[in-house]
């Protein structure tokens, strides 16, 4: 707890403007530390965007190799994939796009 305490008050410390510090000052340094925080949340999105990525070009191939094998066509995978893209189109439609959604910006 006192960790979590001394983490806090310094966050808040780093925040506060100095005593002689000039409010344009105190403006460009808290604008330098958003534009730090955002650089450093977009590189953690590209980073989680880029493994999603990637286990989509295994997963396809996956998916048509083991449809293939199995039934001997590809048909099959397709029509786990149109499924797949439905859901998502619905999911993304239901929290995002209907006028109640929870997410309504």
């Amino acid at each position: 707890m006192l960790l979590l305490n001394l983490f806090a008050e310094d966050g808040a410390a780093a925040l506060a403007p100095a005593g002689s510090e000039s409010l344009d000052d105190y403006l460009a340094r808290i604008e330098e530390r958003a534009v730090r925080d955002a650089n450093t949340e977009a590189a953690a999105v590209l980073g989680f965007s880029s493994a999603i990525g990637a286990f989509g070009g295994f997963f396809i191939p996956m998916s048509y190799g083991a449809s293939i094998s199995m039934t001997g066509t590809a048909e099959s995978a397709l029509y786990m994939f149109i499924l797949f893209y439905l859901t998502c189109i619905a999911t993304t439609w239901w929290y995002y796009a209907r006028r109640s959604a929870p997410f309504l910006v």
